[in-house]
């Protein structure tokens, strides 16, 4: 009889998979993030503060700091409260 198998290797590249699948995903940014940073640019849009900055929205990071941003600028204008 010969040597068997060893599948071993498909294992490693499943659980790769899958642990960058988990990554990816929490690299996306939250619907709740979402929601509020169009809450916060539609109230800036209605009182006259400039909405647009230089960050790609593609991470739950840049969405923070998208949201930051925001509420600075509305906290310039004594529009939001701490």
């Amino acid at each position: 009889m010969g040597r068997y198998l060893n599948h071993s290797r498909h294992m490693d590249y499943t659980k790769d998979m899958a642990e960058h699948i988990c990554l990816t995903e929490k690299m996306k940014p939250t619907d709740k993030q979402k929601k509020f940073l169009y809450v916060l640019r539609k109230k800036c849009e209605e009182n006259g503060i400039n909405t647009e900055t230089d960050r790609e929205l593609k991470t739950r990071n840049n969405y923070k700091y998208e949201i930051d941003e925001l509420i600075k600028r509305l906290q310039e204008k004594g529009l939001w409260e701490v």
